[in-house]
């Protein structure tokens, strides 16, 4: 299963051997990095049940159709243009997600303004939350710029800051990915140092 905060429509590009169909994370040029997913299949916004992330024999990941329960997720953390915050993504308990491919794009020239990064992840343990800090501060993002995504039982909540704070009031237990220092915490959920 793959979870993506964003749609992606896979298309015929040319490669230097061929056509392959699939779609780029990130932007090509100065300060920026494109890389390629192969993809047999659109990845909508929100659940694929029907696709997974299989790993190339150089090591990269593609996406094909097939049924999986692991796991994968494409975060992408572009909002907006503006030098008001880059975007950026935090995993919460080091080993709950690996990056698996990442790219990235730029606001203003290399990057001067601001940038933000797209990111393929595989989920290694069920007691994760990936924190997604979009670009461009709140001016950009109405809704908020932190949202969070984590495993709740059998599905997955991406959730607003607002709403976070509002499911970890009303459990009988702490995930494990929040049991840490309380100051250390609220520091980590809005990025402070």
């Amino acid at each position: 299963m793959i979870y993506s905060n964003k749609s992606f429509t896979a298309r015929d590009v040319e490669m230097s051997f061929g056509m392959l169909k699939g779609f780029y994370l990130g932007e090509f040029g100065r300060g920026r990095q494109r890389v390629f997913i192969p993809s047999a299949a659109d990845v909508v916004e929100g659940i694929n049940e029907g696709l997974t992330v299989k790993l190339s024999m150089s090591g990269k990941p593609k996406i094909v159709e097939a049924y999986d329960p692991a796991i994968y997720i494409i975060a992408c953390t572009g909002n907006g243009y503006t030098r008001r915050g880059c975007g950026r993504i935090e995993i919460f308990e080091g080993e709950g997600a690996k990056i698996l491919a990442e790219g990235n794009g730029a606001d203003g020239d290399a990057g001067g303004i601001g940038s933000w990064g797209d990111y393929v992840l595989q989920v290694t343990n069920k007691d994760f939350c990936i924190k997604v800090h979009y670009s461009g501060g709140s001016h950009s993002n109405p809704h908020g710029v932190n949202w969070f995504l984590f495993q709740e039982g059998d599905s997955l909540k991406f959730v607003s800051l607002k709403e976070l704070a509002d499911y970890l009031d009303t459990q009988d237990t702490t995930p494990a990915w929040a049991l840490t220092d309380a100051e250390d915490f609220n520091q980590r959920i809005y990025f402070k140092s």
